[in-house]
């Protein structure tokens, strides 16, 4: 009750909108998202590195590992492509190093994600008031989807923003934030194709302003001009127009690829809503009111339920618009309000405080913090030639995007096995709980992880071959092949 009674006083909740509560509210949403990018992430997921921040490195610096998608043209360069501009642009100024260009990179991203919170409230406001727009900013800015998510580069969560905010911008009547609309909504299309069935509310909304169907045309035709820019960079890189789309389909439906992954019901998605869940039942109760955001979050839900490989990560959009349709609601049911927004407080903050005290939330995260950290120490020793992963493996590291030398980064099956690492190898970078390797001694531990140095180092072992490909391959015969699984691990690659 402490954050309500503070916008309270401020002129906002139940006593119209104050001039300092936006910014209070974006503070509270800035300095959340940079503690948790300071802490192990619990959502953290291996595509975040490898098929956006590792291709950006590969683009800008002109190596890295190379995943399928990228090797059959599974995917649009877009993103990839932007960060990697801005990895090149740092590296002309002499910031070209993972200490300083990380963290640039993060903080851009978390910038980026603050539109989010201006979205909701601009698209809330429209349907119920100052009000209801300070609630939805509330909720977003204390969102545990939305606090991870600000720090990651992906085409969920950026092609989240976008539709949020083409929702938002189809509410208003000026012709510029209608052809800004359809922009958006081609971002969010170009970005992730799943979201296209939810960009029917918007276009709805837009039919029936003032203009009707005239009105549509202008922000129709700057969505498929949008659209058909992702088009031609997939032509200009893979081809043919819309190839990654395309392809990715095929692989996934036609050759199987999503099954590969494994198939999941229902469930994961209702567990994945958490907060939102109870914050979706309220919305619906108001239905009327708040159905714009609410049918949007439920088709972007439901086009997921229908694919048979579900993760979290895939409906993030469903979560600052379920955020924005509670507003609604919230206000509408002035009765009840304080409670309900209390209750969502209260919940968004226990399921944050939990993650940050729970060992086990943050395991995957923590791994990746660790090889970052580590990478950066053999990075740094003048005795580095090369480097052997005998852990979990390369999917939970940072790969050349936090290692940044241009050598060999060799992936090992290491279960339960004393392996014949070459002479070249100078480090490895092990479980903490790993057997004794001969040759090698501890130089730094960390929670998951123990960076090991070889004891001699001779100055003539050849440095040791190694590929820039991912242990999971695609093979148009096969599908998809884990070539670093032995009998002694499970299924999952790690990926």
């Amino acid at each position: 009750m402490a954050v309500v009674r503070a916008l309270e006083e401020r002129g906002g909740v139940g006593t119209g909108i104050g001039s300092a509560a936006p910014a209070v509210i974006l503070v509270l949403a800035l300095a959340l998202r940079i503690l948790a990018a300071t802490a192990p992430d619990p959502t953290f997921y291996p595509d975040e590195v490898f098929q956006v921040l590792e291709q950006a490195h590969r683009l800008a610096f002109n190596y890295g590992f190379t995943p399928w998608e990228f090797e059959w043209g599974a995917r649009n360069w877009a993103l990839p492509g932007a960060v990697g501009g801005l990895l090149w642009a740092l590296d002309a100024v002499g910031l070209g190093r993972p200490e300083a260009y990380q963290p640039i990179v993060t903080g851009a991203a978390i910038l980026m994600s603050l539109t989010l919170v201006a979205s909701v409230r601009r698209l809330a406001s429209a349907l119920a008031g100052a009000e209801a727009g300070l609630i939805a900013a509330l909720a977003v800015a204390l969102s545990p989807a939305c606090v991870y998510a600000a720090q990651k580069i992906t085409p969920e969560v950026w092609g989240g923003y976008a539709l949020v905010g083409a929702l938002a911008l189809s509410l208003e009547s000026s012709r510029r934030e209608a052809i800004l609309a359809g922009v958006l909504a081609g971002v969010a299309v170009g970005l992730r194709v799943h979201y296209a069935p939810a960009l029917i509310a918007p276009f709805w909304m837009v039919l029936r302003g003032p203009g009707g169907w005239r009105a549509a045309l202008a922000p129709t035709l700057a969505g498929a001009v949008t659209v058909a820019a992702f088009g031609a960079l997939d032509w200009l890189t893979w081809g043919a127009p819309f190839a990654s789309s395309v392809n990715l389909v095929w692989y996934n439906l036609g050759l199987g690829v999503a099954d590969f992954f494994g198939r999941q019901g229902p469930s994961v998605y209702v567990i994945a809503l958490g907060v939102s869940g109870p914050l979706a039942v309220v919305a619906a109760l108001q239905w009327r009111s708040a159905w714009p955001p609410l049918a949007c979050a439920a088709l972007v839900v439901g086009v997921h339920l229908g694919i048979g490989h579900k993760e979290p990560r895939f409906i993030f959009a469903a979560h600052p618009l379920i955020a924005a349709a509670f507003a609604v609601a919230a206000v509408r049911m002035a009765s009840v309000t304080r409670v309900m927004l209390a209750g969502m407080v209260a919940a968004s903050i226990a399921v944050l405080a939990w993650d940050a005290a729970s060992p086990e939330a943050g395991q995957r995260g923590q791994r990746y913090r660790d090889a970052n950290a580590a990478f950066r120490i053999a990075r740094l020793d003048s005795d580095f030639k090369a480097l052997a992963l005998a852990w979990t493996g390369v999917y939970n590291t940072p790969a050349y995007y936090g290692l940044h030398l241009d050598a060999p980064l060799l992936d090992f099956p290491l279960i339960g096995v004393q392996p014949a690492i070459p002479a070249g190898v100078t480090h490895v970078l092990a479980d903490r709980d790993f057997p004794a390797l001969l040759d090698f001694v501890p130089v730094r531990d960390f929670p998951t992880a123990q960076l090991r140095k070889r004891i001699v180092i001779s100055p003539d072992a050849p440095t040791p071959e190694a590929t820039r490909r991912l242990p999971l391959r695609f093979d148009p015969q096969r599908g998809l092949v884990n070539l670093r699984r032995t009998p002694e691990q499970p299924a999952d690659p790690g990926r």
